[in-house]
């Protein structure tokens, strides 16, 4: 959408979900754990993980920007991602174990 109307100042950032190897996590498998996750910006912009976990806005404001994670009652973050203008950003978001 910031293309569409000609924002000049944006990058992009790819937010990727990972499960801790070896950890047992509701005993669902990994793929099951990291896929299907709503990934949001700045409470504005979201996209859903895909089923390797990852989720890419490919054009989103620089500077410093707030991500969730939400799938069901699970919530991860907000975490922080610095996107520079021009720039790609990486995220990775940790599955924690269970409690």
């Amino acid at each position: 959408m910031l293309d569409h109307f000609g924002a000049e100042d944006v990058g992009s950032l790819e937010v990727t979900i990972n499960a801790a190897p070896g950890d047992e996590h509701d005993t669902e498998p990994e793929d099951d754990l990291v896929k299907n996750w709503l990934i949001t910006i700045e409470n504005t912009w979201s996209l859903m993980t895909s089923p390797t976990g990852v989720a890419t806005f490919a054009s989103v404001p620089a500077g410093t920007l707030s991500v969730i994670a939400v799938r069901g009652e699970k919530r991860l973050g907000p975490e922080r991602a610095v996107v520079e203008s021009g720039g790609r950003k990486h995220l990775a978001i940790e599955i924690p174990p269970p409690r």
